[in-house]
Formats: C-alpha cells, sequence, structure tokens
C-alpha cells in the first residue's frame, strides 16, 4: 500500500501517530507495519511544521518493534535534536507493579 504524497501548503505543528501493526484497505492493499512504516514516518516529516515546539509522536504494540528501534527510526528522518524514547506503563493502584501498554518515540523541534 502506497502512502499518499502530501501538499506542499499542508503542515501541522504536532502530529500523533499510531499505526496498526497490520491491516487491509478498501481495495485489498496490505498494510505491514515492519514494510510501510520507514515511508510513513518520512511522509510526517514533510507535515510537520518548523515553528519550534512542533512535535512529533510515535505510539506502538507491534511485537517486532522495541522503544529503541520505534526511536532509530524517528532519528533517520526526524533527527536527533530532541528525540526521546520509552516504554508505555499502567501502574496497579496501592502497588510497586506496573503493566506494559506499548512503546512510543517522540520528536520536538
Amino acid at each position: 500500500m502506497a502512502t499518499r504524497r502530501v501538499r506542499p501548503a499542508l503542515e501541522y505543528e504536532g502530529i500523533i501517530l499510531d499505526p496498526p501493526a497490520f491491516g487491509r484497505g478498501p481495495k485489498g492493499e496490505t498494510w505491514k507495519i515492519e514494510e510501510q512504516l520507514p515511508e510513513l514516518i518520512d511522509t510526517m516529516r514533510e507535515l510537520l511544521s518548523d515553528k519550534p515546539q512542533s512535535f512529533f509522536l510515535l505510539n506502538g504494540y507491534a511485537a517486532g518493534y522495541t522503544a529503541q528501534s520505534f526511536m532509530q527510526l524517528v532519528e533517520s528522518s526526524f533527527g536527533n535534536t530532541h528525540a526521546e524514547y520509552g516504554e508505555l506503563q499502567i501502574a496497579e493502584k496501592g502497588s510497586e507493579r506496573v503493566m506494559s501498554a506499548g512503546i512510543y518515540a517522540r520528536f520536538r523541534k
């Protein structure tokens, strides 16, 4: 499934991306995160404004990715000036135990 090209005048100061690991389009196209995520992130870079404090956040649950691999994808497209990554967690009330709820990578200008 090809990523749509963006119009040059279209830009955003914040983008939150939560792509599925796998999906099918209306015409039977197949989306596989491990194959198409790099191109999608490059497209998001084209859409992100150059204004200070603009940000891009990539959230995910894909079993084949780690938070660090998400970060490396974001760095390869956006650069690593203001980038970070980590694990999303849900804390159990009244306990120190936590449950993993996904991973993230974030870039801000």
